[in-house]
């Protein structure tokens, strides 16, 4: 079991865990379906070997991308020397649904890398866990478990449930580099839509986390009705309910206007698929783990700052 925080390495060190164990390939389980592409990209870089990703939207992208065409047999099948999946892929190949039960075979002599398994809600943690412990002997699984946030009780469940005598925790970085200084303001977030506008106006790419869709529209729509500011040029509006085209398009810009002064608002869904920077960051009162994780998208490369960034 890996702890480490945002930024330190977790992607490139989790292939270093299985160098010197005898498996046949490995699979990195993801709890949900937007932070796929930009894990691919990421571990596509870090190694020299094949890489593949599988969700439930996979057929529309491959339509969009002839050249993927000619790897979709690996990829529904699971092949790869590296496989991105979601963690519901594992659960239905052996739940034995429709004809997913098929791709079970795969996971055979396999190495399991759970990221972010804080994420999992009680359900999918309860249903991992029993068919792990059920299979784990006769598919010689090896099993990493891996997060920026472990809250304790899910530590001690994860460690009596499989019996891990190893737990590399390497969280005090964040007191080390203290990338972040937050400051906790007692009013509603559409209050200050004039502090984050100016702050874009600094030349700062400013990130806004809201905790529902519906709040992340609104905000959206003051700032094109309101402060008259261009959608798609000086601000964006980024949640788990875009249509995957959109997704697709708005990721793609994220990308592209990541060293650009703009806006970014978005939900939950940053904490596991942005894998950008901001300079500084308004966000909603959330959980303790959820909060780590936002903050981990502010200076994210820096080591100090002197300033309130959060």
């Amino acid at each position: 079991m890996l702890r480490a925080y945002t930024g330190w390495g977790k992607t490139d060190v989790s292939l270093l865990f299985f160098k010197d164990k005898d498996i046949s390939k490995v699979f990195y389980l993801l709890p949900t379906i937007t932070a796929i592409n930009n894990f691919f990209e990421k571990l596509r870089k870090a190694s020299n070997e094949e890489v593949a990703k599988y969700f439930y939207f996979l057929d529309t992208e491959l339509k969009e991308d002839h050249e993927k065409l000619s790897n979709l047999y690996f990829v529904e099948n699971f092949t790869a020397p590296y496989n991105i999946t979601t963690i519901d892929q594992f659960l239905l190949a052996f739940l034995q649904v429709g004809k997913y039960y098929t791709k079970r075979v795969m996971f055979r002599n396999s190495g399991l890398i759970i990221d972010e398994v804080h994420l999992l809600n009680p359900l999918m943690l309860d249903l991992l866990t029993f068919f792990v412990k059920k299979y784990a002997t006769a598919y010689n699984f090896k099993i990493l478990f891996m997060s920026a946030t472990l809250p304790s009780a899910l530590v001690k469940y994860l460690c009596e449930k499989f019996k891990i005598n190893r737990f590399l925790d390497y969280s005090k970085g964040y007191e080390e580099k203290r990338r972040v200084l937050w400051e906790y303001i007692d009013d509603q977030i559409e209050n200050y839509v004039e502090s984050i506008i100016k702050e874009r106006q600094k030349g700062k790419k400013v990130l806004v986390i809201v905790n529902t869709v519906e709040d992340a529209n609104k905000l959206g729509q003051k700032l094109e009705n309101d402060y008259k500011l261009s959608y798609g040029e000086e601000f964006i509006v980024f949640h788990a309910r875009t249509m995957y085209k959109d997704r697709i398009e708005k990721e793609n810009w994220l990308k592209n206007n990541q060293e650009k002064p703009h806006i970014a608002i978005t939900t939950q869904v940053c904490e596991v698929s942005l894998v950008l920077s901001y300079d500084i960051m308004f966000t909603e009162l959330a959980s303790l783990p959820a909060l780590v994780q936002r903050f981990g998208r502010v200076n994210r490369y820096g080591d100090k700052t002197k300033k309130i960034n959060a």
